[in-house]
């Protein structure tokens, strides 16, 4: 089986007990993405059988879809816009 590239978008901490990893990708992009949760589970190998992520562990989030320049751009430009 041929490996697979997974940009990383970043990193953050398990700060909430009782997270699984899908619920901790769903969370932090506010949607559910199989494609995103298998981006996920390839780059953190070390938490796939976690059933629960242990407080304080590293989660390395994959490009997901609010994750592009474009996608941030227009989120910059429409909080801009219900200011003016």
């Amino acid at each position: 089986m041929a490996a697979t590239l997974v940009k990383i978008a970043g990193t953050t901490t398990v700060k909430t007990r009782g997270m699984s990893l899908s619920r901790f990708i769903w969370r932090h992009f506010g949607q559910r993405d199989p494609q995103v949760l298998t981006a996920a589970l390839a780059l953190n190998r070390h938490l796939a059988n976690a059933t629960e992520l242990p407080l304080g562990a590293t989660v390395y989030l994959p490009m997901g879809p609010t994750s592009g320049a474009d996608s941030t751009a227009a989120q910059a430009e429409a909080i801009v816009q219900l200011f003016d």
